[in-house]
C-alpha cells in the first residue's frame, strides 16, 4: 500500500503540520483520526466547508464528483478533503 504526505496550512488558524496518509484514505478522514481539526459539515461533497487548495503543482488526486466545486475551482486545484483521496504528496491550503 503506498502512502503520502500531506502538508496541511492555514496561517489565520495556526494550522501546520504534515501526515501520512495511505492511498485509500480521504483527507478529512485521516485530519480526524490523526486528533486535529478542521471545518467540515456534509462529509458528501454538497458544500464548500471543507474547501482546500492543492498548493503543490505536480499534486495529484481522485476526488469523487463533487457537486458544490464550480468548473473554475476545479481547475484551480480546488478540492473537497470529505471526498478526496490523494494520489500523490501534497500541501493543502485549508479555507
Amino acid at each position: 500500500m503506498k502512502n503520502y504526505k500531506i502538508k496541511i496550512i492555514n496561517k489565520l488558524l495556526n494550522i501546520n503540520y504534515t501526515l501520512i496518509c495511505n492511498e485509500d484514505e480521504y483527507i478529512l478522514d485521516l485530519i480526524e483520526k490523526s486528533n486535529y481539526y478542521i471545518p467540515y459539515s456534509c462529509r458528501s461533497g454538497n458544500c464548500s466547508t471543507c474547501i482546500a487548495k492543492i498548493l503543490n503543482k505536480k499534486g495529484t488526486v481522485f476526488q469523487l464528483k463533487p457537486n458544490y466545486l464550480t468548473k473554475i475551482q476545479l481547475l484551480n486545484n480546488y478540492i473537497l478533503t470529505c471526498i478526496t483521496i490523494p494520489t500523490s504528496n501534497l500541501t493543502l491550503l485549508i479555507k
